[in-house]
């Protein structure tokens, strides 16, 4: 979807990889979704969006344990 927060609206897919550390810049990745974590939404900051992001990190973490 759109980046409402930083005022884009390309839509886009942001895939975070929980727990990987590497550099996959220029790889083709496969991705399956699990899951649905919310709706898209306006953060008054990036640092709001941070905090939430960390939220959605933990709620998904959780699911899939």
């Amino acid at each position: 979807g759109g980046r409402p927060t930083v005022d884009s609206t390309q839509r886009t897919i942001e895939v975070h990889l929980l727990e990987f550390e590497g550099d996959l810049y220029g790889k083709k990745v496969r991705f399956e979704f699990s899951g649905y974590i919310r709706d898209i939404q306006r953060f008054e900051s990036l640092d709001s969006l941070k905090l939430q992001l960390e939220k959605d990190r933990a709620s998904s973490l959780e699911a899939l344990a």
